[in-house]
């Protein structure tokens, strides 16, 4: 796996957590905290694998959270959904 997607990654796992669990402090909606969980294992496995080790099929529970959480929201315009959707660009470049 490439060390620069990995790290940009990597980068923008680590901001989309804060505003997951601002948004989960909130609300404590289920869902915000199912997409907390999954982002923290991702973080996990950035941090604890090799590169060699690492592939794109790890990140898959990561892949349509954005799309997910607008299918039961109304507001759209929040800083967490922008940071997943940019996550959810990474992926498709890995």
């Amino acid at each position: 796996m490439d060390k620069q997607k990995i790290e940009k990654l990597r980068e923008q796992i680590l901001k989309v957590i804060p505003l997951l669990e601002q948004k989960y402090d909130q609300m404590q909606e289920p869902k915000v905290n199912l997409f907390l969980k999954r982002y923290r294992e991702s973080l996990e496995i950035i941090q604890t694998l090799n590169l060699e080790e690492i592939t794109k099929e790890y990140f898959t529970n990561l892949e349509g959270c954005s799309r997910s959480y607008m299918e039961v929201s109304s507001n759209y315009d929040q800083p967490f959904l922008y940071e997943m959707g940019e996550t959810e660009q990474l992926l498709i470049n890995l």
